[in-house]
This record gives C-alpha cells, sequence and structure tokens, in this order.
C-alpha cells in the first residue's frame, strides 16, 4: 500500500476497540505516564497505552515496571484476557452482522464495495464473511487485520503486557464492559458507518504503514502533543457528537470510577488508552479538578 503524507481522517483507529481512543482538542502537559498522590499521600499511577503493539515495544521502561510491580491493583478499560469468545461472537452477530438477505455489498455503493474487495484480498479477508459485516465491523475488521500484517498484535499491546503480569499476582480492575464499548459503534447510524469505513479504506490505501509506525514513535517518545497532531483531524465537525459520546462522556465516567477505587484502595496502576490522558475533558485534567496531584514520570 502507497504511503503518502501522514496527515488524514485517522477514524480507522476508532475501530480497534477504541485503541487509543481520540485525543481531545487541548493538550496539558506531556507524557504518557503519570503518578498520582492518593488521599493518604499513597502514588498510584496512570499509563497512556496504545492497546495493539510491536515486540519491539518490550521491554518496557524500568521505572513503570516498578510501579506496577508495587501497586496493590492493575485497573484497565476492559480485561480483554477474560473476554469470552462466545459471548463476544453474540454480541457481534446482534450489533455488527447484517439479517439474512442483506449484504454489505448492497448496502454500499459500488466504488466502495470495489475498494472493500481490493483491500480485502490484499489482506487476506474472505469477501464471503466480509459481506456479511455491517460497515462498522468491517472497518474494525480491516484494521485489525492491517495492524497484524504490520506487526502490531493484541498480545504486544500495553495493556495485554500488565494484564499477563498481573495474573494471579494481583486484582484487576476493569472500568468498563466490552458491551458499553461496542455499543458506542453498533449505535452508528447508516450514514455515519459508511463514512467511517470509506475513510478507513482512505487510511489503508495511502498512509497506514506510514501512520502506525509515526502511532508507535510517538507513544514510545510519550510525545502526547505528536498524538494529538497525527490524529486532531479524526473528528471532522458533523462528528461532534460522536466525539461527545467516545471521549468525553467516557472520560467523566471513568474518572467517577477511578476516584472511587482510589478512595478505597493503597495504591493502583491505571492503564487506559493514551488518548484518554490531555485535554480539558482528559483524564489529568478532570482527576486534577477533583482534588487529585498528578505530576509526568520522567522516563
Amino acid at each position: 500500500m502507497q504511503t503518502r503524507g501522514i496527515r488524514g481522517s485517522g477514524l480507522w483507529l476508532l475501530f480497534l476497540l477504541l485503541l487509543l481512543s481520540l485525543p481531545c482538542r487541548v493538550l496539558a502537559e506531556d507524557g504518557v505516564f503519570w503518578r498520582i498522590v492518593g488521599p493518604g499521600g499513597q502514588d498510584s499511577y496512570l499509563l497512556g497505552s496504545i492497546h495493539v503493539a510491536p515486540a519491539g515495544f518490550h521491554p518496557l521502561p524500568g521505572e513503570i515496571t516498578q510501579a506496577f510491580q508495587g501497586a496493590n491493583a492493575l485497573v484497565v478499560e476492559v480485561d480483554i484476557s477474560q473476554v469470552d469468545p462466545a459471548e463476544m461472537f453474540t454480541l457481534l452477530q446482534q450489533w455488527g452482522m447484517f439479517p439474512p438477505g442483506e449484504s454489505l455489498e448492497e448496502s454500499l455503493d459500488q466504488d466502495t464495495w470495489r475498494r472493500v474487495v481490493a483491500v480485502s484480498e490484499e489482506l487476506g479477508l474472505p469477501l464471503s464473511v466480509m459481506n456479511r459485516y455491517r460497515p462498522w465491523l468491517a472497518s474494525l475488521t480491516l484494521s485489525t487485520a492491517f495492524f497484524e500484517q504490520v506487526g502490531f498484535t493484541m498480545d504486544h499491546g500495553i495493556d495485554y503486557h500488565f494484564l499477563m503480569a498481573a495474573r494471579d499476582t494481583k486484582p484487576v480492575i476493569e472500568l468498563e464492559t466490552v458491551e458499553e464499548q461496542l455499543g458506542i459503534l453498533a449505535e452508528l447510524d447508516s450514514e455515519t458507518e459508511q463514512v467511517f469505513l470509506q475513510q478507513t479504506l482512505d487510511q489503508l490505501e495511502e498512509n497506514g504503514e506510514e501512520f502506525v509506525a509515526e502511532l508507535g514513535r510517538t507513544w514510545r517518545e510519550g510525545d502526547l502533543e505528536g498524538l494529538q497532531t497525527l490524529l486532531n483531524d479524526s473528528f471532522p465537525p458533523e462528528f461532534a457528537d460522536l466525539e461527545q459520546r467516545l471521549i468525553t462522556e467516557r472520560n467523566k465516567r471513568m474518572t467517577q470510577r477511578i476516584e472511587q477505587l482510589l478512595e478505597a484502595n493503597d495504591s493502583l496502576f491505571v492503564v487506559v488508552g493514551a488518548g484518554h490522558l490531555p485535554g480539558e475533558s482528559g483524564l489529568i485534567a478532570l482527576l486534577r479538578q477533583a482534588g487529585y496531584e498528578l505530576k509526568p514520570v520522567e522516563l
């Protein structure tokens, strides 16, 4: 696939189970790793993650590993290691697949379907399966396959790394459910779904590999400003309502839950998508508004 300019829609990242979640418009300080001073003066930590990554991301900096080891509990958006495949398939079948007699091909214009066919074949995805998917699930499937093709996998993602490290050593607490996350996508209207699919195709056809490389670089360097620059066109004005639901409202709910957990636990290690951290409605600002002291940890 061609690799032209980095700037583009970036909307396709939304579909990888909210891979980063997308950053808000205004940044505070930089960095993906933060220390939270709790009510009793104890330290907890907040790490901005990317949910899929290449093997080269590991090992992580020692400061991050040490903070994790000292925490009493791991807090994540969703414990992906415990997702039941049968339950996931049922949700995707209910929310992401066309009923019998309908198909992706019939829902799209001829040119968009032609592009779906071409990209699916390049990624080795069977058209008989793709044709059953609603546009949002087709976008997720194309994006996931592309990430895997360039070596970004969930097995090497930051969340999964800590979920495996926490197994049998400390409790894992979820901030959300898979149903809540997928429900946002399942509620998209037909027109919005099709726009997302078209922009997914644009990104994959034009600059997918370069985009992913830049994504990895900005995370490794703790460059939240770079992440914002990479993704700040992801929500055009017509998707303002979706941005509100996908970012702002979720951040408020997660902040409330984190506050409750901080009150009840000595030390937490919180891992959420990096895009949830910055901005006036990001977790850093919201936790500070709630009275917590947050300081970036130099890596």
